[in-house]
């Protein structure tokens, strides 16, 4: 999975398990959100370009209880996750700070 779309709860949840050992980065946000729209071509651009992370966007409205999971509560929401805990959040769409997070998360060993 370079770059998933969530539709259901129990999708993203079997997905998010597969990926527990993995550095994934989840975009939270909704239809309606402007800033959640203007960003997300970036985001899909780092799909492609950061190959040492799995991204993933999940809306919602459509997926409330794990938004309220996360502790979601503005839009967009980027959360990132190594070995299925979260690691770094970045609130709002603030490009340069979500790279820099991204770069800081993709640069980070885990360990084993």
């Amino acid at each position: 999975m370079r770059w998933g779309l969530f539709s259901g709860s129990n999708q993203l949840r079997y997905s998010l398990s597969l990926l527990a050992r993995a550095k994934v980065v989840v975009l939270f946000s909704a239809a309606w959100s402007e800033p959640g729209k203007m960003i997300e071509p970036i985001f899909k651009e780092l799909s492609c370009s950061k190959t040492d992370a799995e991204f993933a966007k999940v809306d919602v409205d459509e997926l409330s209880e794990v938004a309220k999971a996360f502790r979601v509560e503005a839009m967009p929401t980027f959360i990132l996750l190594k070995g299925g805990k979260e690691v770094s959040r970045v609130l709002g769409a603030n490009r340069n700070e979500l790279i820099k997070q991204i770069e800081h998360h993709n640069s980070t060993r885990s360990a084993h």
